[in-house]
């Protein structure tokens, strides 16, 4: 989904597009210019409800320790990906997690370690054709969340409902991919039932 769909579609959710056309005008230039900052605050929602987004680090290491500073390697990180740091090609559990943003690698080769990343911020500048960098099923929530925000103030009723939509969505991703269980049952060890 690309940013001017975005905004196309919240124009449209605040009745002030045709759902065709950005236009910029008197009455759609205050929503467009106060759209990248709603649209950030969105996009950290809907990050902090696991719709990550996948990235890697790659980085050699000569010595037997070695210190790596994760946000100085790649300054959009958010948090490391489970199970996913790699010594030449295999899966190794040789290092150390300090604080959340710094590792000692305990080995030397090349190293592939999996992030998980900030979403990409959006600005004023930010091009219409632009395409987020957001797994598509939490892209569509976007929309909902900013016509909320910016609505808020001229009809809270349909702000509110807007928003709901958007939780609702994000509670569904936040659920939608946790490990489903298979039969339960109790059983005692004492053997009273």
């Amino acid at each position: 989904m690309t940013w001017g769909d975005i905004q196309l579609s919240v124009l449209h959710k605040l009745f002030v597009s045709d759902g065709q056309t950005v236009l910029v005008n008197d009455s759609t230039s205050p929503y467009i210019t106060a759209m990248p900052l709603v649209a950030n605050e969105g996009l950290m929602l809907l990050a902090a409800c696991g719709r990550y987004i996948p990235k890697t680090i790659e980085t050699e290491t000569a010595e037997g320790v070695t210190d790596l500073s994760l946000k100085e390697l790649a300054e959009n990180f958010l948090s490391l990906r489970e199970n996913e740091v790699f010594l030449n090609g295999r899966h190794t559990d040789s290092y150390t997690l300090i604080g959340g943003e710094r590792m000692l690698l305990y080995g030397i080769g090349k190293w592939i370690i999996g992030y998980n990343a900030y979403p990409q911020k959006i600005t004023q500048a930010t091009d219409k054709d632009y395409v987020l960098d957001v797994p598509e099923d939490a892209a569509v929530l976007l929309p909902l969340y900013i016509a909320a925000e910016l609505y808020k103030d001229e009809d809270p009723q349909t702000a509110a409902i807007y928003r709901n939509e958007f939780e609702a969505g994000r509670e569904t991703l936040l659920y939608r991919d946790t490990a489903k269980s298979g039969h339960m049952c109790f059983e005692s060890v004492s053997k009273w039932i």
